[in-house]
């Protein structure tokens, strides 16, 4: 075997538990809030979907102040919005908003599917 036995399974779960923790802790939903000097137009913001059935969302991110330049990234999450029910996170994606040089346009746009098996 290449690179020496594996470890037992317990160490393997245990570790495989650690990087699942450390995963939530630094990049779990909530810790990358917009910040109120950006603007997001997201459209269509509500639709409905029949089983099987997709919509594209147009998601756009970009700074108030023009002069910005750089990079900033995003997630963009997707829930279920039904009456009576918790909202729990479905889908979602990553939007890189970036700007290298002021005269350039921004390139923060994106574009996400959803789609629905229920």
């Amino acid at each position: 075997m290449k690179g020496g036995p594996a470890p037992p399974h317990g160490r393997r779960l245990q570790e495989s538990r650690a990087r699942w923790q450390q995963a939530k802790a630094t990049q779990g939903y909530g810790r990358f809030p917009v910040p109120p000097d950006w603007t997001v137009q997201i459209t269509p913001q509500t639709f409905g979907l029949a089983p099987n059935q997709e919509q594209t969302v147009d998601v756009s991110i970009e700074p108030k102040d023009p002069g910005f330049t750089g990079a900033k990234t995003f997630n963009v999450h997707v829930f279920p919005a039904q009456e009576g029910e918790p909202r729990q996170l479905v889908g979602g994606g990553t939007l890189s908003a970036a700007k290298r040089l002021r005269k350039l346009p921004w390139h923060s746009k994106t574009t996400l599917n959803a789609f629905s098996t229920a």
